[in-house]
This record gives structure tokens, C-alpha cells and sequence, in this order.
């Protein structure tokens, strides 16, 4: 499997078969969160991790599946912060955000 985190419009997209993956910035030219190309060969259960607070996945797509959307509980910020601080704290954020919705 194959994805992009290349920057939109700037980088071109990944294809797989017939579908165009694009980075998360504009999921309107591509398919945000490569689930079908997975979900065509039979999986049921996907984990989507976003990079930004509130999103969902469109589950209506996925009819059959359990889909676990695993958002950050506050705002990121800017995504091009080079800085080895600022990762840590995501990366720290991400796992605890992550513990709490699986704990449920």
C-alpha cells in the first residue's frame, strides 16, 4: 500500500488503480483517508487517525466496516513545524488522545 503526505498542489498525487490519494489538505482532488482500496479485498475494521480536531470519516461509504476515527482534541496548528519540541508534544498528544478514545 502506497500514500502521500506530500505537499498538495505542489507534489502530485498517489494513484492506486483508478483512485487519486492526495495529502489531507484538500481531500475534494483525492480520497483523504485511503480506506477503499483495502476495503475492496475484504477488511472491515479501520483505525483513521486525522490530523485535525472533529473530523469523520463518511461511514455511509463503508457500510459493512467499523470504522474507529481517532481525531486530536485540540487544534495542531500549522503541520510544517520543523521542530523537535513541537513533534514530541504532538506525538504525545496523539497517544493520549488515542489511549482515551480506546479506553472507552
Amino acid at each position: 500500500m502506497i500514500a502521500t503526505s506530500a505537499i498538495p498542489l505542489i507534489f502530485p498525487n498517489s494513484n492506486i488503480g483508478s483512485v487519486s490519494y492526495s495529502d489531507g489538505g484538500i481531500p475534494k482532488i483525492g480520497d483523504n483517508s485511503p480506506i477503499f482500496p483495502i476495503y475492496l479485498r475484504g477488511c472491515d475494521e479501520f483505525f483513521v487517525v486525522h490530523n485535525r480536531k472533529g473530523i469523520k470519516t463518511d461511514k455511509n461509504k463503508y457500510k459493512r466496516s467499523k470504522i474507529i476515527d481517532i481525531s486530536p482534541s485540540k487544534d495542531l496548528g500549522g503541520m510544517l513545524r520543523f521542530n523537535g519540541d513541537v513533534s514530541k508534544k504532538l506525538i504525545e498528544l496523539g497517544y493520549k488522545d488515542a489511549k482515551t478514545l480506546l479506553s472507552k
